[in-house]
């Protein structure tokens, strides 16, 4: 599952982390704090829409980060997933 993942800095230094095809959008006040907070409600909507039937567990994901991709395969990003079902 690819995963993109838009940033855009504000005027006032905080930057906007958007998952569209996942409809989290949020703030974080370094680049990096905005994209952790993304991956994080990413993993919690994925996680959701699991455990209601619309959605099958990815066998990997792959965030894309304005370009960039951060690939977290079957490990953090699945584990996370992994206790977020089991709560």
């Amino acid at each position: 599952m690819k995963v993109k993942i838009e940033l855009e800095r504000e005027e006032d230094g905080r930057y906007i982390g958007a998952a569209p095809s996942m409809g989290v959008l949020l703030y974080g006040g370094t680049r990096a704090q905005a994209i952790q907070k993304v991956r994080d409600a990413v993993l919690l909507v994925l996680a959701d829409r699991i455990e209601h039937g619309e959605e099958r567990a990815p066998s990997n994901m792959t965030f894309v980060v304005n370009g960039s991709s951060s690939k977290k395969r079957g490990s953090a990003a699945l584990r996370s997933l992994s206790e977020v079902l089991a709560t």
